[in-house]
């Protein structure tokens, strides 16, 4: 009698959750999102283009969780099990928390800044419009001739449809660019973009790079060399990266036609 009471209350125990438990289960599931956005900016590919895209998706994300008190399917399940009164802590904690979580990336995000909200237009999965680029060359402060800049823009515009989708941004203006040598407005403002890193992860693997080549065995080797090496590095890397992006976007596409062949 006392081993079935026992093994009943052990049982009902591990039914039962607490309010730690709600807490882990929602920052495991509320991480994700932080952890795509980072991975997604840290990315090979990764331009300042992406940033604005990337960051508001992120708000977006938390302020809809916050409003529909989303906490995710196993936290759901946790919370059953709470008492009224665990209910309400847990849930004015959480409300606390995704309201915490949206000003402090807004505290350290222009989200409405000029350049970021406009820079995004650069990525050309669209046709461009002319006020956004028009804002974002005032701001920049590079000396752009306006008439110029249009003339680009109306180029732009004409030979959208001719430049590859399948391309990263940073290629389809290496595309658009040597096809049209006199967009000279326009290159000022995309090079200049273009040059300012999205993250530090960059930086860190070209140390990484040169921590292997400049080695203390190698202590002696010329600089224009580590360069070279680090450069040839870097690039390798870069390749491979898109290769492997390659890849798994041939497959997707197969298990899509395959999930349409099976459906028909």
């Amino acid at each position: 009698m006392c081993r079935s009471g026992a093994d009943a209350a052990d049982s009902s125990d591990e039914d039962e959750a607490t309010l730690s438990e709600c807490f882990l289960l929602l920052m495991h599931n509320v991480m994700q999102e932080f952890d795509s956005a980072i991975r997604k900016l840290e990315n090979e590919s990764a331009t300042l283009l992406d940033a604005h895209g990337v960051m508001s998706r992120l708000r977006s994300q938390l302020i809809s969780r916050r409003a529909d008190r989303f906490y995710g399917s196993k936290t759901k399940q946790a919370f059953r099990k709470l008492s009224a009164r665990e209910q309400t802590e847990f849930a004015t904690l959480a409300n606390r928390f995704f309201e915490k979580a949206v000003l402090y990336l807004e505290a350290n995000f222009d989200f409405e800044g000029p350049v970021m909200a406009n820079a995004s237009c650069l990525r050309l999965s669209g046709p461009m419009e002319w006020d956004a680029l028009q804002r974002l060359a005032d701001k920049l402060a590079l000396g752009i001739d306006e008439d110029k800049l249009y003339q680009d823009y109306t180029v732009l515009n004409a030979v959208f449809k001719s430049i590859p989708e399948e391309l990263e941004p940073d290629k389809k203006w290496a595309f658009l660019f040597k096809k049209e040598k006199e967009a000279t407005e326009l290159l000022k403002v995309v090079s200049f973009l273009l040059s300012v890193p999205v993250s530090n992860a960059y930086a860190e693997r070209v140390f990484s790079h040169m921590e292997d080549v400049w080695s203390d065995k190698r202590n002696r080797t010329a600089a224009d060399r580590v360069q070279s090496e680090c450069c040839i590095r870097v690039r390798q890397c870069i390749q491979k990266g898109r290769a492997a992006d390659r890849v798994q976007s041939e497959c997707n596409c197969v298990r899509v036609r395959r999930g349409a062949g099976d459906c028909a």
